[in-house]
């Protein structure tokens, strides 16, 4: 064996067993897993309509949910919906949405606490969501 090949070969293991030692890069989902509160036992990211940058993020508490209007480059990329400034009014058990020729259309339906199925309509017009309307549905 020549001197140099062995000398390669001991530089080579000890780069080897230096990098071994370093932490591997974290990624934004690594960092979000990490961050996440030990309250959240459940997190979905909704698609909104086809061709539009805007998604919805539902949160699972162990007492409520908790939704999110989640946009892509805009001026506050997410914002909470809540009833009337009140938490949510049961368990998300189905999110739909659309656009129409006002802007974005939802419907969420909620399983209520003692059983029942409710449908909220929650809306807003042109790119600021947070302006939505967020009420029972009307139908």
């Amino acid at each position: 064996m020549n001197g140099r090949f062995s000398i390669d070969c001991i530089a080579l293991a000890a780069a080897m067993m230096m990098l071994g030692s370093v932490p591997a890069a974290a990624d934004a989902i690594t960092d979000l897993v990490g961050d996440l509160p030990a309250q959240v036992s459940g997190l979905s990211r909704i698609p909104g309509p086809d061709g539009e940058t805007t998604s919805f993020v539902i949160v699972r508490e162990a007492d409520r949910d908790r939704l999110f209007i989640q946009t892509s480059g805009a001026e506050t990329p997410a914002t909470e919906v809540r009833d009337a400034g009140d938490p949510l009014p049961g368990r998300v058990t189905d999110l739909r949405s659309e656009r129409d020729a006002l802007g974005i259309a939802v419907f969420v339906d909620f399983s209520l606490p003692g059983g029942d199925i409710s449908t909220y309509e929650l809306f807003w017009e042109g790119d600021d969501a947070s302006t939505y309307v967020f009420r029972p549905a009307s139908n």
